[in-house]
C-alpha cells in the first residue's frame, strides 16, 4: 500500500496586483512575491517581465516558484504607465446642494461620494458644523483629494428656519359629562419669535355651564421650551 502525499505550493505578491505610474517619472520599484510549500517551506521566486517608464502602456510582471518535485505556481501583476494625472476627482452630493432643516431637530448630514477617474472611490473629508438650535445659514464642505493630489471640493447650504405654525382643533369635553373637569390645552414650542392667534369657540357649551351654575375654567398656556 502507498501512501501519496499531495505537496501544496502557493504564491503571493507583496503589494498591489495593479500599480500605476506616470510617464517618465522614476523608475519602476519591483515590490516582488513569496511562496510556501505545504513541506518544503519558503520556496525561490523568479521573476520575468519589465516596465518602460518612457512608453505609455501596461505592462505585466509574473512572478514563478516551484519546489523540489515539480510543482509550481505562478501570479502576476500589472504595471500601468499613464499620461500625468491632472484631472481632479468628482463629488456627488447625496440630497440637494441648498436644503431647510426645521429649528430644534438634530441635524443629520445627507454625505457625499467622491470618485476618481484613476483611483476609483476616493475618501472625503467633511468640515462645517450646522448648529440646529438657532436659525440661520451653514455650510457643510466636502473635500476629495486623489493620489496625484488634485482637488475638489462641493459644499451644501443649510438653512436651519423656524418652525412653520400650524392648525389644528381640540375638543377638550369628556363624553361622560359633556365637558372635562381641567379644560386645558398645552402647545409645545421651541425657540421665540412666534407669531400665531388662538380662536376659543363653543358658546353653546359656556351657556349650559352658566344654567348648571358650574365654573369650570378653560385655559390655554403656550410652553415655551
Amino acid at each position: 500500500m502507498f501512501l501519496l502525499i499531495q505537496q501544496h505550493l502557493s504564491s503571493h505578491l507583496k503589494g498591489n496586483a495593479l500599480v500605476k505610474y506616470t510617464i517618465n517619472s522614476e523608475g519602476y520599484v519591483e515590490r516582488g512575491a513569496t511562496a510556501r510549500d505545504w513541506r518544503e517551506g519558503t520556496v525561490d521566486v523568479d521573476i520575468t517581465g519589465s516596465v518602460d517608464m518612457t512608453t505609455l502602456g501596461d505592462y505585466i510582471i509574473t512572478y514563478t516558484a516551484q519546489d523540489s518535485v515539480g510543482n509550481s505556481d505562478s501570479i502576476t501583476r500589472t504595471v500601468q504607465v499613464l499620461d500625468p494625472d491632472v484631472a481632479a476627482p468628482t463629488i456627488t452630493l447625496n440630497g440637494e446642494e441648498s436644503i431647510e432643516w426645521t429649528q430644534g431637530f438634530d441635524y443629520e448630514d445627507f454625505g457625499a461620494n467622491g470618485f476618481d477617474t484613476r483611483d476609483g472611490t476616493v475618501i472625503l473629508t467633511t468640515s462645517g458644523v450646522v448648529d440646529f438650535t438657532t436659525t440661520g445659514t451653514y455650510t457643510i464642505t466636502y473635500t476629495a483629494t486623489d493620489t496625484a493630489g488634485n482637488t475638489t471640493t462641493v459644499t451644501r447650504t443649510v438653512n436651519v428656519v423656524a418652525p412653520t405654525p400650524f392648525i389644528t382643533v381640540w375638543q377638550t369635553d369628556a363624553e361622560s359629562n359633556h365637558y372635562s373637569e381641567d379644560n386645558q390645552i398645552k402647545i409645545g414650542t421651541i425657540g421665540s419669535g412666534y407669531d400665531f392667534t388662538i380662536e376659543l369657540g363653543g358658546w353653546h357649551r359656556l351657556k349650559k355651564i352658566k344654567q348648571r351654575d358650574k365654573l369650570i375654567p378653560t385655559m390655554l398656556q403656550v410652553l415655551t421650551q
